[in-house]
């Protein structure tokens, strides 16, 4: 039988460390608060219309898009899988993924979204996890469509994040507008 003839020693160090933790948390702190658009909100101006060539800065892709393409930054675009928009048209969508690689060590991010307008969506899924499962072949062709375009640069890092992380990166981007 193990005897603790420590034991006010033990209970002091326990006591002293909750008390240390209990003032260290402070219930008080002011954070700042900015104004997130809610998810139903969400607009961007097509750039490239399905059909037609994308291109960044730096490259231009030779397959054409099969969705609608929008800017938000330099190296942060969406991707509106839905039917085709005329350039410069703005288009309310919901985001369901994001889709990330490296091309020539330059990092691309692209909100994957579904056009909010019924007359405009080709697919039910509204969350990446349906996306996931139910438009395995739209997810292979995205994935397809880059790894295609990558043949003539170096790309590199090239995967999936889901409707969380895209909110996070377009929250990111507001912050920083």
């Amino acid at each position: 039988m193990i005897q603790f003839r420590s034991t006010p020693f033990l209970f002091s160090v326990i006591s002293l460390s909750l008390a240390l933790f209990v003032l260290s948390c402070d219930g008080g702190v002011d954070t700042a608060t900015v104004p997130f658009v809610p998810v139903s909100d969400l607009q961007i101006q097509v750039k490239v219309s399905s059909g037609e060539l994308f291109s960044t800065n730096q490259q231009e892709f030779r397959v054409p898009t099969f969705f609608n393409v929008g800017q938000l930054d330099t190296n942060t675009y969406t991707i509106i899988l839905g039917k085709s928009v005329n350039g410069g048209e703005k288009i309310a969508y919901t985001p369901i993924g994001m889709y990330t690689l490296e091309i020539d060590a330059i990092d691309y991010t692209f909100i994957i979204g579904k056009p909010d307008a019924q007359d405009l969506q080709i697919f039910e899924a509204s969350t990446y996890n349906e996306f996931s499962l139910n438009e395995i072949q739209l997810k292979a062709l995205i994935d397809s469509w880059f790894k295609t375009n990558c043949e003539d640069f170096s790309c590199s890092n090239l995967s999936w994040q889901n409707d969380l992380k895209a909110l996070r990166k377009l929250e990111h981007y507001q912050l920083n507008k």
